[in-house]
């Protein structure tokens, strides 16, 4: 007869994450005791088994991940378009769409302003769409909903007055953003005006909902084509992903 030793366990491995209290209770105490035995047996001669195992699961959850993602970015990418409403730079109808979740209090965003300023810049058919992604603070939101603001009534000035907001320093509370405004040349009443429309709840509601549907959880993000990369990323890998994105074209 076979030894079952070690099929009883790898099977009992690979099942561990759907067991259940029904399950469980199938067997009789003396049952479980003799399976718990085999398995501690196993687990102390081949501990390789748990670790593969647990590397199988984290693989597997990945790839579903993954999966996930890219069914969110097809199914959103409609909604990113020209008439998306998102502010945006670049060529309207450009080949490549570059997606930024962003924070204006976010560090690694504010360090990455220079790479994706310099890619748009150096590649004239890219469509870069900026998601005001406030989630640190009253300041973050404050300070998005003044950027959309000035999107939906200035909409010339939005690239300026983004970047003075990323390359601002110390707080960023109401007097500190109307400075701002004041030195790019918007129109600061204008843009306090406007800066609680509803409307502009309803983008920022919405595009908070994006980033749940992508996963995405902190900023800054980066979607180009169909790939997700979290976290900063400097010129070069930027231009790696678009050009990846126009391989798949």
């Amino acid at each position: 007869m076979p030894n079952l030793k070690p099929i009883i366990a790898a099977a009992v491995l690979s099942t561990l994450p759907m067991l259940s209290a029904q399950a469980e209770t199938a067997l009789s105490d003396a049952q479980k005791r003799e399976v718990e035995a085999i398995v501690r047996d196993y687990i102390a001669q081949h501990p390789e088994a748990v670790l593969k195992s647990l590397m199988d699961m984290e693989r597997r959850a990945e790839a579903e991940e993954a999966d996930r993602q890219k069914a969110a970015i097809l199914e959103l990418q409609s909604a990113w378009g020209v008439d998306g409403g998102d502010p945006f730079v670049g060529d309207a109808n450009g080949d490549v769409t570059v997606v930024e979740f962003f924070d204006y209090r976010c560090g690694f965003c504010k360090r990455g302003i220079g790479a994706t300023n310099d890619l748009v810049a150096g590649d004239k058919r890219i469509r870069f769409v900026f998601k005001e992604f406030p989630i640190l603070g009253p300041e973050s939101v404050l300070a998005s909903r003044a950027a959309l603001s000035v999107w939906r009534h200035q909409a010339d000035k939005y690239a300026a007055f983004h970047t003075a907001l990323m390359t601002s320093k110390g707080q960023l509370d109401e007097a500190r953003i109307v400075a701002i405004a004041h030195d790019v040349g918007v129109d600061a009443l204008l843009m306090e005006k406007h800066q609680n429309d509803p409307d502009i709840d309803a983008i920022l509601i919405e595009n908070r909902r994006q980033a749940q549907a992508l996963g995405i959880n902190g900023t800054p993000a980066f979607i180009v084509g169909s790939a997700i990369r979290p976290g900063a990323a400097d010129l070069e890998e930027l231009k790696e992903m678009v050009a990846a994105a126009r391989a798949e074209k």
